[in-house]
């Protein structure tokens, strides 16, 4: 026994006998067995995992003189027969004669000295063993256990996991179109953590669609490739058009070619673009239709003249026509002309074009088809025998002489006004790589998140987002006039908006959006009449909103939210002349009341919340008002909620942590809410019935009571009778019963303090580390820590286990949290 353990741990057996499940008679057989070795397989547990244990287990103890990577021998077949999986007659394997006991379940393998180096597994070609387990795999019962113990088996044999074999076995699978054991196996693979490639789940959703499993396909594209469109191949993504074209599901087709576009990736097929437009015109959209056909047109161009060079290549030089290979410079032949050297690259193209305008104006006439030529095999001009050398010089050095001038490629569009903007824009934002398309020799009109004109061919987009770019906005971009959209979103710009933006008197979207930026929101923004959208969010900016910002006309929205702007909002506001915009201020630090002017304008949307707005708001509503989207929640407004009349546009109401008093109207049932929060106010009453008001949970309405914290009015009526401390009706609502357990968890008696004094000294900490943020002023230290906003308390032990702050709080993580030891 001693000897087996040092010759265990000698071999460094990578498992433990009793972790495979065996018992002691699986382990004797498998370490004393010879050659003929005794598969003991117990009735009840005739699986092929215990099969591979053994085996497993014998090889270690080296009985089974089985090479690497070589797992499938005759003795194996044994097994996979005694396990009740069939071979197929076509496979010829040699079996040794073995014979089984019917008392003990047990197989043994007879003959010992004529068992051949084939039948133990060392002579086993590679190829063989794919076929057998391909074979086996085919002849399996539909079941994932069976499959997966299997290959469980067959790599036992295996010290490195045989990847490629797998990808053969794969690819034969494919050939049998077992789609089903496909996606088996790829799933048996990527549990082990093999095989995580792009290619893999490529497989992976070939199979599924073809099992017409097509949800499940959809979902591993989402959780596993859609994430990354900037760089999954092509190859991926037409497999998933594919996907989508088949099964009708044209929405997410169109949107996965949309998001492939954000990109700026070109389809490399034309197959590609003629399925994205069938599905605009089945979804009735003919106008998306055209433009995508128009926008890649090259391809069905190049599509076509490849396919030309193709059948001319096929032919023989005698089935040629000789005409394909002369070139007529005459005048009556120019478009025929060019339309020959449309199968010809740019360049050389372009020089021909040249040499024929240089012959003409020497006056040497009209070329027949006699005189300058290429042969077959050569693209090169060869002379006639009876033109002049001298004449064929002088051609030759006006050509060199005119290639010699500096002078733009004939097939590049962008106005080197244009290029040279983009370049300084560039060298401003320190080259970075996500711009490394931006090279002098190339279009302008090609350069990744630029687009131009079609007509003019003047940039009119420029897009850069969601890249590792720092610096401050360039001065440069001034110097694109004819730029309508300007995107720096999602970068690492810093510093303030140059007045020299300005200039773009065609700008109409400026999103300069997360970013760093910081000092006042410039009121010089204000010249920008042709602006349909303002994004200035999720920066630093300070100072009051400049009231010049009224003067737009043509404004869409307005974002100037997730800043630190302080002040009213002001007056201005009220009084746009043009197009009435959507307003969005919250996250700010904004005061005071919102200005009545305000209400003599028809908004669609409007979001003040998060700041610390007062006062009444109810003349933002009205019946005749079509006002959609309100959100005005956590400020310290202040009216009655019973006297508002809503218009019936209202789909979206958010009120939340306010002042506001009063019951809920009666008018709010006929509206089709989609969103609806009147959370932590004063509110009391029943909740209406009918309508959309009951499809809420409770989170929408709890947190509420009326005036003075020791009245409770049940029932619909909230006004104080003689009878305000009786309980005057049974018929309560959720609405009032929350309010009622709100009130009573709050700790107003000293005995009814929860919170620990150790954890409130450190959330204390905390607060000053952040600078005593606005969204904790709940922290107060005469008041129980448990009830304090994001904090919360073990229900037994009263200690705080869950702290949860987010959004618009500054500053580093502070060191007194390690202190919340619970």
């Amino acid at each position: 026994m001693k000897r087996f353990r040092r010759r265990h741990r000698r071999r460094e057996c990578k498992w433990q006998p009793a972790e495979l499940g065996l018992n002691a008679a699986d382990r004797f057989l498998a370490k004393t067995s010879n050659l003929a070795v005794v598969f003991r397989v117990s009735t009840k547990t005739n699986t092929m995992s215990r099969i591979a244990s053994i085996t497993k287990l014998a090889r270690q103890f080296n009985r089974l003189k089985v090479e690497r990577a070589q797992p499938l021998s005759s003795s194996y077949s044994t097994m996979l027969r005694s396990a009740g999986y069939q071979q197929r007659k076509e496979d010829k394997m040699d079996l040794p004669n073995y014979s089984i006991n019917n008392s003990t379940s047990q197989i043994q393998i007879k003959d010992v000295g004529t068992v051949t180096q084939r039948q133990i597994g060392e002579n086993v070609s590679r190829k063989d063993k794919i076929s057998f387990l391909v074979s086996t795999l085919i002849d399996l019962q539909d079941s994932k256990e069976a499959v997966y113990s299997t290959l469980d088996a067959w790599v036992a044999w295996e010290r490195n996991f045989p990847i490629g074999a797998l990808k053969q076995v794969l690819l034969a699978l494919e050939k049998e179109q077992q789609w089903h054991r496909i996606i088996q196996v790829i799933k048996w693979m990527l549990s082990k953590g093999q095989g995580t490639t792009r290619g893999t789940y490529g497989q992976l959703i070939q199979a599924l669609d073809m099992d017409r499993r097509v949800e499940e396909a959809q979902e591993i594209w989402k959780k596993k490739l859609a994430f990354d469109l900037h760089s999954v191949p092509w190859k991926l993504c037409k497999l998933m058009i594919s996907v989508y074209y088949r099964n009708n599901m044209l929405d997410d087709l169109v949107k996965l070619f949309k998001g492939l576009e954000a990109f700026d990736r070109k389809p490399p097929e034309k197959t590609i673009v003629q399925k994205v437009a069938d599905a605009y015109e089945l979804l009735g959209l003919p106008e998306e239709k055209e433009r995508i056909l128009e926008k890649y047109k090259d391809l069905f161009v190049e599509s076509s003249n490849g396919k030309a060079k193709k059948i001319s290549r096929s032919r023989s030089p005698k089935e040629r026509k000789p005409s394909q290979n002369v070139l007529d410079f005459g005048p009556h032949n120019a478009v025929k002309l060019e339309l020959q050297l449309s199968s010809i690259s740019a360049k050389h193209a372009n020089l021909l074009i040249i040499v024929m305008f240089i012959s003409q104006s020497l006056d040497f006439g009209v070329w027949s088809t006699q005189c300058y030529k290429t042969t077959p095999t050569s693209s090169i001009l060869h002379p006639c025998p009876n033109m002049p050398t001298s004449n064929l010089f002088i051609i030759l050095l006006s050509l060199l002489s005119f290639l010699s001038l500096p002078f733009p490629s004939l097939s590049e569009k962008c106005h080197p006004d244009d290029k040279k903007a983009l370049l300084k824009i560039k060298k401003a934002l320190n080259n970075p790589y996500e711009l490394i398309s931006w090279d002098p020799k190339t279009d302008c009109c090609e350069w990744y998140v630029v687009e131009c004109d079609r007509i003019t061919h003047r940039i009119v987009q420029l897009h850069l987002f969601a890249s590792n770019v720092s610096g401050q906005i360039p001065a440069a971009v001034s110097e694109l006039p004819y730029l309508e959209l300007l995107m720096f979103h999602k970068l690492n710009l810093t510093g303030s908006i140059p007045p020299s933006i300005t200039k773009l008197t065609h700008l109409k979207f400026l999103d300069v959006s997360w970013n760093h930026l910081s000092g006042p929101v410039p009121p010089f923004l204000s010249q920008l009449k042709n602006l349909t959208l303002l994004d200035l969010s999720f920066n630093n900016f300070t100072g009051s909103i400049p009231s010049s910002l009224s003067e737009f006309q043509n404004l869409g929205a307005l974002h100037l939210d997730r800043n630190s702007l302080t002040g009213n909002i002001p007056e201005s506001l009220g009084r746009f002349t043009g197009q009435v915009p959507d307003l969005y201020l919250s996250h700010n630090q904004l005061t005071g009341e919102v200005p009545r002017s305000l209400g003599d304008l028809n908004f669609t949307a409007l979001d003040f919340s998060r700041n610390k707005l007062q006062g009444d708001i109810s003349f933002l509503f009205g019946t005749n008002k079509t006002i959609q989207i309100v959100d005005v929640s956590r400020n310290m407004l202040e009216f009655d909620l019973s006297k508002v009349e809503f218009p019936d546009s209202l789909t979206s109401l958010d009120l939340n942590h306010n002042r506001i008093t009063g019951s809920l109207p009666e008018g709010l049932v006929k509206l089709n809410f989609q969103y609806l929060n009147v959370s932590y106010n004063r509110l009391c009453g029943e909740i209406p019935a009918g309508g959309e008001l009951q499809s809420f949970d409770y989170t929408s309405y709890f947190h509420n009571r009326r005036g003075d914290p020791f009245s409770f009015d049940f029932g619909a009526s909230c006004s104080r009778t003689s009878t305000q401390y009786k309980i005057t009706s049974m018929k309560t609502t959720l609405l009032c019963i929350l309010s009622l357990l709100t009130f009573l968890s709050q700790p107003f008696y000293s005995h009814s303090v929860r919170c620990n004094p150790d954890d409130k000294k450190v959330l204390l900490k905390i607060k000053e580390a952040l600078n005593n943020p606005y969204h904790l002023a709940s922290w107060n230290p005469d008041t129980d820590c448990c009830y304090w906003y994001v904090v919360e308390c073990d229900r037994k032990t009263n200690r705080i286990n869950n702290l949860h702050l987010f959004a618009a709080v500054s500053g580093q993580i502070p060191e007194a949290v390690a202190e919340l030891h619970t």
